[in-house]
């Protein structure tokens, strides 16, 4: 299939065909000359055409030998140059006085000196061309084309008339046509293109491999014409394309179209041609060639690209927030439904074309006209940065003013800007809204500030009277102890067993009720005392811990694993109250274990440190630990585990005082372990149910 051919290229192939030309008439005179046919020349000069009359058969052979526009000489069958016209003379870079009696071997390549002697002899029996190349004088290489004859000599020898043909320009265009031709071919494959070419006469069709394959083909079908063709176009296009072509080929024109095809694999395709019409000088046939091209994956991103388009349209339509497309001069090109609506436009037509500043900034909420350039909406138009404000002030058709919070972007073409999107909302009932807000959260500030110092004065009373009931109870406690231990010292031994029995069970009685009151005590002390922080070694304050609980755990297996600690800023004293009342518990509830395991550590719980005590003891179920931090709230009965029910809350009074939090995490007859935080953090909401319902207590 031959490339389509560009004027360039007709050139070239004209200009060859012209030097071809005048080879052939110039053998051809040099024939006649020789032969004795012709009785005068004419020689076409710059001075208009001259006719030479033939006195002899040597003159007229120079003449005309003068006027070429090849090279000519005569040589003898060795070589030895013995006539040459001033055309070989220019050829060979060398005066004609150099060349004459000199071997024309002395001006050529010297690779041809060989084949250039055979040429001589074979010259001696019959006319003969060839190539070669002269070597100039300057070291330039011409490209020439030889033909030779034997003609006779005065010595009734016989010679070679030896005619030269300059081919420099025609290499020349050969090779331009050669590099033209190989970058159609280049630009054709690199394109993925197919080409193909029709006789509009006879229909015929040559096409290459490259087109086949767009249509499913591995290899050339060795029949393929127009009709064969449209078979292979989709149904609902056939009708189309066969009428644009015969329109084109009617009318003469370009033949240009894009259509489905169903390969021969069954594979459905989109397929670009286009066809160029032209007349073949050299056969006269009437021809069209052309380029078809497999745009599929073009067509299918062009599908996606209209579907996510009508996605944007449907998105843009349905939403709540107004969208404005504005151009570098400030007039609106692009509008949603809900801008309109807010604006209190009926259609697009009424704003698209329309000065935003009749929108935007037409004047401020008290009337006051406002500078167009100073708006900063339209300085985001002329300038790459974007804008937020909530403070703006829009304006609709009929001209009432409404509070707006709007966003302005850019919109670039590279490094320009083109304009702006602006999207804006209508927050007029927000700020309403957030009016009423504001007032209520005053109301509702002063409210708490009165119900805090209600709560304040009810604790400070609850905390003096819990103070009072247990310091006033000590008193009576301390007569029941005394009087009861005098009854057992002086008349125990004349008293009956049973009475001796509820004797002991009062002096029990009292003794838990001191250590009762004792820890109410301690407990109302802790809302009237105020931390005294300092930075304290928690390791050092739980190994003070242990050490002052050893009696309780002297005669007992326990394994104590006290991780590494840091330091905290915290009261000391309250803290070890902290770790030696879960550790107490931990020792407490592990009693039934043959070997008691008490852990103390941290783990970062969120990002903050949380601290725990963990043991193997009893635990409990989690459904009842909502009771666990109450005040006199117990999990077990007294007679299994003693205990008063303040220690635990005691331990989340000192923990909130900190600013922290404490839960729990148990299972029934696998231990349990007690988490807490000394300042607020993430981990508050970790808390168990119980942690929750003690803070509340």
């Amino acid at each position: 299939m031959p490339v389509p051919k560009s004027s360039s290229e007709q050139q070239l192939r004209a200009e060859l065909k012209r030097l071809q030309a005048r080879l052939v008439e110039a053998e051809a005179t040099m024939k006649a000359i020789r032969s004795g046919n012709v009785d005068a020349i004419v020689v076409e000069g710059s001075q208009g055409s001259r006719i030479f009359t033939l006195r002899s058969a040597e003159e007229p052979y120079r003449i005309l030998a003068e006027r070429m526009n090849e090279g000519a000489a005569t040589v003898t069958l060795e070589g030895t140059i013995l006539f040459c016209n001033q055309r070989l003379a220019e050829m060979a870079n060398l005066p004609m006085e150099r060349l004459v009696g000199s071997s024309f071997l002395s001006i050529l390549e010297d690779r041809e000196h060989e084949s250039f002697a055979k040429l001589l002899q074979q010259a001696s029996n019959r006319d003969v061309r060839a190539e070669g190349c002269l070597r100039r004088a300057d070291g330039a290489t011409l490209p020439v084309q030889f033909s030779l004859n034997s003609i006779p000599l005065e010595d009734s020898g016989h010679g070679i008339c030896l005619v030269a043909t300059d081919l420099s320009r025609q290499k020349q265009a050969e090779e331009a046509l050669r590099h033209s031709t190989a970058r159609a071919k280049f630009a054709v494959e690199s394109a993925k293109l197919g080409d193909w070419e029709i006789d509009l006469k006879t229909m015929e069709t040559t096409r290459s491999l490259a087109h086949d394959q767009i249509f499913g083909y591995s290899s050339l079908m060795p029949e393929w014409n127009f009709e064969i063709f449209l078979r292979h176009v989709h149904p609902e296009d056939r009708k189309r394309v066969r009428e644009s072509f015969e329109n084109s080929v009617s009318e003469g024109k370009n033949w240009e179209f894009e259509c489905r095809i169903i390969g021969g694999n069954g594979d459905r395709r989109w397929i670009w041609a286009r066809g160029d019409r032209y007349l073949d000088r050299s056969t006269g046939a009437d021809r069209m060639f052309g380029l078809i091209k497999d745009i599929t994956k073009r067509k299918q991103a062009e599908e996606r690209l209209r579907e996510k388009e009508q996605r944007i349209r449907t998105l843009l339509d349905s939403t709540a927030e107004a969208i404005l497309g504005v151009d570098r001069d400030g007039v609106c090109t692009f509008c949603n439904p809900a801008a309109l609506r807010i604006l209190d436009y009926q259609s697009a037509t009424e704003l698209l074309g329309k000065s935003m500043h009749a929108v935007m900034h037409h004047s401020g909420p008290d009337g006051v006209p406002l500078d167009r350039e100073s708006c900063p909406l339209f300085q985001t138009a002329r300038t790459n940065r974007s804008l937020h404000s909530d403070s703006e002030f829009f304006w609709r058709k009929d001209g009432t003013c409404f509070a707006v919070e709007c966003w302005c972007h850019p919109v670039l073409d590279g490094q320009e800007v083109t304009g702006s999107v602006i999207t804006f909302l209508d927050i007029t009932e927000r700020r309403r809204a957030a009016e009423e807000i504001r007032k209520l959260n005053d109301n509702l500030e002063r409210r708490v500030l009165e119900r805090t110092a209600q709560l304040q004065a009810s604790n400070q009373e609850l905390e003096a009277f819990t103070y009072s009931v247990s310091h006033d109870l000590r008193a009576p406690l301390r007569h029941i102890s005394g009087f009861s231990r005098i009854l057992a010292e002086e008349f125990g031994a004349t008293l009956p067993t049973e009475a001796q029995h509820h004797l002991q069970r009062i002096q029990e009685g009292t003794l838990r009720m001191g250590l009762l009151v004792d820890d109410l005590l301690n407990l109302a002390r802790l809302g009237r005392r105020d931390l005294s922080l300092q930075v304290a070694a928690l390791k050092l304050i739980v190994e003070e811990a242990i050490a002052e609980l050893a009696p309780e755990y002297r005669e007992r297996q326990v394994e104590w694993k006290v991780g590494a600690l840091p330091s905290a800023d915290c009261d000391p004293g309250l803290v070890k109250q902290v770790f030696q009342n879960l550790l107490s518990n931990a020792l407490k509830f592990t009693r039934p274990r043959k070997q008691a395991v008490i852990e103390v550590g941290q783990v970062d719980k969120q990002g903050t440190t949380a601290f725990f005590v963990r043991d193997n003891g009893v635990g409990f179920n989690m459904k009842y630990a909502d009771k666990l931090f109450g005040v006199f709230q117990r999990l077990h009965r007294a007679e299994d585990f003693e205990g008063t029910g303040v220690g635990l809350a005691t331990v989340q009074r000192i923990v909130q005082k900190h600013g922290g939090g404490i839960w729990v995490e148990a299972e029934l007859d696998r231990g349990a372990t007690f988490y807490f935080t000394l300042a607020p953090s993430p981990t508050a909401g970790l808390k168990s149910s119980a942690a929750r319902v003690g803070e509340q207590l």
